[in-house]
């Protein structure tokens, strides 16, 4: 049945006239380095996005796809898959020419949060010690469970961050943000100096505003708080624009000795940000980073999807 799964996708790629994959290194639980590959084709007139494989590539594997069809790469900035001459995209392109190389945002992502300000870093490691301190050794860890258990929680668990899995970060932030009260309460009863954070408002808002960064959809947080969508609209806008006055000013201060490139007619410096959505309401193309002074049109002229599509006009014209 696999078998017979792998070579339905594989036709239906080759039968498509384009198609983009993605792809990245994981290691298991043995240590073994595998290679996961997910695959964007169309077919019956509609995107398709679906899971290539995962394998080690102890060897030289192939699938039978066409390279000159393919029109898009999306992987990390690894120097092995970005190199100018031996890396994986260059490789695809002397095959593709057509073929665009994006970085993952993902990734673009965790190298940000690496970077971010010194404010909200400390605010990231107190979290993070206040997990691992209850976390890292089982007994504490059930004694918090039945502190949660008598204090009526919805959850009962903190869930265990580590570096390595850095993905982890946001559903940790989360966690903790809904169990902040308990967390408190048993730091308090074991005489952990972290338990003070939990009552200072400036660090509760920086961690609020690292949680709402994580992002979640108006649904889960309905049915997580039981109450209507329409409320958790007007919730997330009130204690977005609180935290967004209170914080403005440490988080997303104005870039060093750049003039006027980011101030917008709203007298306000912002990054431009735009993104193309199919009829799913999925993000298919994202580009950010464009200066704030710029129109919507000038930032618009400045995307790589309004190039790809005068190319193609020019193409379709000739």
């Amino acid at each position: 049945m696999a078998d017979d799964v792998k070579n339905t996708l594989i036709e239906r790629i080759k039968s498509s006239s384009y198609y983009s994959i993605q792809l990245d290194e994981t290691t298991d639980v043995a240590d073994l380095a595998n290679l996961m590959v997910y695959v964007r084709y169309e077919h019956d007139g509609a995107a398709q996005e679906d899971f290539l494989f995962c394998q080690p590539l102890e060897t030289r594997t192939t699938n039978g796809l066409e390279w000159k069809k393919c029109v898009g790469v999306c992987t990390d900035g690894a120097r092995a898959m970005t190199g100018r001459h031996s890396g994986v995209a260059a490789r695809i392109k002397e095959v593709a020419p057509e073929m665009r190389w994006t970085h993952c945002s993902i990734h673009r992502e965790a190298l940000a949060v690496k970077k971010m300000p010194d404010g909200l870093k400390f605010v990231l490691d107190s979290a993070v010690k206040s997990v691992n301190f209850i976390k890292a050794r089982p007994m504490q860890s059930r004694l918090f469970q039945v502190l949660c258990d008598e204090m009526g929680s919805e959850h009962v668990q903190l869930l265990l961050h580590t570096e390595v899995r850095w993905l982890s970060r946001g559903k940790v932030l989360s966690r903790l943000f809904e169990l902040h009260r308990e967390v408190q309460v048993f730091l308090q009863d074991k005489n952990v100096p972290l338990s003070d954070m939990f009552d200072n408002t400036v660090w509760l808002s920086q961690l609020a505003y690292l949680y709402l960064a994580t992002g979640d959809s108006y649904r889960t947080i309905a049915f997580s708080y039981r109450v209507g969508h329409a409320t958790v609209a007007v919730i997330v806008r009130e204690v977005a624009g609180a935290i967004w006055t209170a914080l403005v000013e440490e988080t997303m201060p104005a870039p060093a000795n750049s003039g006027s490139l980011y101030f917008n007619y709203k007298s306000t410096h912002s990054l431009v940000l735009l993104a193309v959505v199919d009829t799913q309401y999925l993000f298919r193309v994202v580009d950010v980073g464009g200066f704030g002074r710029s129109s919507d049109g000038g930032s618009l002229r400045e995307f790589c999807i309004w190039r790809e599509a005068q190319r193609w006009q020019s193409a379709a014209t000739t």
